[in-house]
């Protein structure tokens, strides 16, 4: 059974002269040339070594409690409460690929979140409404611990410091002496850090939240529907991140952090929600619709530096929402046809990307507003009751996405940055958006012995589609065909499942930004998969 993440190693890749901002890998990567794992060319291996499983634990506590009550015929108090603790998240990330532990990351997350909404529905005459409140509070914390030779590596090629070995280095490293490379401060003079010594990254966030929605569907005539709708929302959100340190193996679970960046923001917003619905028969409906949405900014925690965090800020993300469609069933009900056309305009854009940190001769990953993007596109939705025991459903889709005003400094050469303006980089292709999609499967029950008997089958083709924001070389997505499968029997509480996935084992590379000069890694998609499963409900 393939893996659905494959880190590799690659070297010797020459880039295309015409291809912009294209990466030049051909003098390979140093844990390639001087460890010897070698991979000589882009071609998808069909096996690959690594140094551990990545095994993980996890534990969750989820409740949720739905309460109604009826205060009138016509008047419902609604109170949904929920609870999400997490105190467990523990995994190991190896980022590099080969059989030496070169570089791993030890996650350790806390996630605990509490939600609450009350709302009135009701009606009066001709008008359906909602009016409401919700609040949330919720808070996280990351304690992560960099492992394997990667920082003893750095310290060496980068900064030329022993720091393993050599009193003098480590020293140095504890005083502040190397910039942005820190040491733990509870070692006492003249003590190294020893083989392998770790890096300890930390960070905690607390947000809340509270809006307040109403929402109203007016009945003009038994065929027209007026819908408008008003929320506000406010939101806060108080970050640290404690700025990272090295220390030696037998003191990676010690607090000793030198200093750290504490952030906080509110943002506060008003969306409106317009529509109107014509039912042109009981079976077919038209609607209209404009809504506006919003996503609050914050701060990236998965930083090295203070000043990483100082300055990786981010501002909310805006979008204006239209859509028209059609929803129907025809044949008394038998068949289902469901079309809509979009058009949602994004301002302020949030986007990722990971970035040289020439402060520690690593990386960094950068979160920022890009500036606006456009999707337009049309989807429909199809199903059909074949028969009392057979179904069929299919689907498809088209999306043109476009950048408006994106602005960049990415193409301009490294010594003309400081006094040439940012670029527009619209011609870019948005990534995540395939302009073609489409799917078909269907279901067949029926009752065998004193259970149930049930077969469903699907198709799914997905257009190819850049995954990174600068469409580097090598980073787009190949189309996908798809077929998943499966069978399976249910009697009283008991159901089992046999399962196949993605059946005619179609698999595709991403190789990922390379971290030069140190490593490079891809992501391959899961190949063929197949299992049985056995459920009971109680």
């Amino acid at each position: 059974m393939a893996l659905a993440r494959k880190p590799h190693l690659c070297i010797n890749w020459a880039p295309d002269p015409s291809e912009i901002g294209a990466q030049d890998l051909s003098g390979g990567f140093f844990a390639c040339n001087v460890i010897g794992n070698c991979r000589a060319d882009l071609s998808e291996p069909d096996t690959f070594e690594t140094s551990t499983h990545n095994d993980g634990e996890y534990e969750n506590d989820v409740y949720t409690l739905n309460m109604n009550y009826d205060l009138t015929d016509n008047l419902t108090l609604v109170s949904v409460t929920g609870y999400h603790d997490t105190p467990q998240e523990d995994y190991l990330s190896e980022f590099d690929g080969i059989r030496e532990e070169f570089i791993l990351i030890d996650n350790d997350n806390v996630y605990e979140q509490f939600t609450q909404e009350l709302r009135l529905e009701g009606n009066w005459n001709k008008l359906d409404y909602t009016v409401g409140g919700y609040y949330l509070d919720s808070s996280y914390e990351q304690d992560w611990v960099t492992r394997g030779s990667f920082w003893e590596v750095v310290a060496n090629v980068a900064f030329g410091l022993d720091l393993a070995n050599d009193p003098v280095a480590a020293d140095l490293c504890r005083s502040g002496a190397i910039g942005a490379i820190l040491c733990d401060t509870g070692q006492a003079d003249g003590e190294v850090l020893g083989p392998s010594f770790v890096q300890k990254l930390y960070q905690e966030q607390d947000t809340e939240s509270w809006a307040i929605f109403f929402q109203g569907d007016y009945a003009l005539t038994d065929q027209w529907t007026l819908t408008a709708g008003l929320r506000y929302t406010d939101e806060k959100k108080d970050f640290d991140g404690y700025q990272s340190y090295l220390a030696p193996v037998e003191r990676d679970s010690v607090f000793n952090f030198p200093g750290k960046a504490e952030l906080d923001n509110d943002w506060q917003e008003t969306t409106i929600r317009l529509g109107v619905k014509y039912s042109m028969t009981d079976d077919v409906m038209f609607y209209a619709s404009y809504a506006e949405g919003f996503k609050s900014g914050g701060f990236f925690g998965r930083n090295q530096n203070i000043s990483d965090f100082a300055n990786n800020q981010y501002d909310p993300e805006q979008s204006d929402n239209y859509e028209i469609g059609m929803k129907s069933q025809w044949f008394d009900n038998r068949v289902q046809l469901n079309v809509a056309a979009f058009y949602n305009n994004f301002d302020d854009k949030q986007d990722s990307n990971v970035v040289l940190d020439e402060s520690t001769g690593t990386v960094a990953t950068v979160w920022e507003n890009i500036g606006g993007v456009d999707y337009t596109g049309v989807e429909m939705e199809a199903r059909w009751a074949v028969t009392q025991n057979l179904s069929l459903w299919s689907s498809a889709g088209y999306l043109d996405a476009e950048y408006d005003g994106f602005l960049s400094s990415r193409f301009v050469p490294l010594a003309d940055q400081p006094t040439t303006p940012p670029q527009n980089v619209d011609f870019l292709i948005v990534k995540y958006a395939p302009e073609y999609t489409f799917g078909v499967g269907g279901t067949y029950v029926r009752e065998i012995g004193p259970g149930e008997f049930s077969l469903n089958a699907k198709y799914n083709y997905i257009d190819e589609m850049e995954t990174a924001t600068y469409n580097d070389p090598g980073t787009k997505l190949d189309s996908r065909d798809l077929v998943d499968a499966s069978v399976s029997y249910a009697w009283r509480n008991f159901r089992v499942s046999v399962f196949g996935n993605n059946l005619a084992d179609e698999t595709n590379e991403i190789p990922l930004t390379a971290v030069s000069p140190w490593l490079a890694w891809s992501n391959v998609s899961r190949g063929r998969t197949y299992g049985a499963e056995l459920e009971m409900e109680f």
